[in-house]
């Protein structure tokens, strides 16, 4: 199992962790794909959930308690020539 931070986002990393049937979870890149396929996601599509302990937001300098999840279907990676 692998977890990481964009840092690690890369078609190289995803191809390898599907080589050796891994799973995984990456944070993607805020990239205009990335921003036009959340933009498309139905205001009734997202579910509210709740942190188990507030997180800190150095930003906004408030907690954070609450936040929204949706899932959407995006395919990552499509400009790279295939192998």
């Amino acid at each position: 199992m692998l977890r990481t931070d964009s840092a690690f986002y890369g078609a190289d990393v995803i191809n390898d962790c599907r080589a050796l049937g891994a799973r995984f979870s990456l944070t993607m890149r805020m990239n205009a794909s990335v921003k036009a396929t959340v933009g498309r996601i139905d205001e009734d599509a997202w579910r509210p959930i709740k942190y188990p302990q507030a997180v800190w937001d150095e930003e906004g300098q408030c907690w954070i308690s609450d936040a929204e999840i949706a899932d959407i279907r995006y395919t990552a990676f499509t400009s790279k020539p295939k192998k």
